[in-house]
């Protein structure tokens, strides 16, 4: 591996699979969806947060009531508090 992949696996309900130092696929559950963005929620439940679809790259049948995994950048993970 170069230096910029690295491998990382949390053993929780949240799957977290991170491949590079600027990305992260996380398990999510899609609750609502508009035009451009997704309200998801974490397998807690106990929080949501819109992400938009510009900046995420899920499987395009994703609708509400699925969970989905979405591969998004670091740092809109860290600021929604995924990670």
């Amino acid at each position: 591996m170069t230096e910029n992949f690295f491998a990382y696996q949390a053993h929780s309900h949240l799957t977290k699979r991170r491949y590079r130092m600027d990305q992260i696929d996380i398990c999510l559950e899609v609750l609502y969806e508009t035009e451009k963005a997704f309200l998801v929620s974490d397998n807690d439940g106990e929080s949501s947060q819109w992400i938009p679809k510009s900046k995420i790259d899920t499987d395009p049948d994703a609708g509400v009531g699925d969970t989905v995994v979405i591969k998004m950048p670091l740092w809109l993970a860290e600021n929604k508090g995924f990670v």
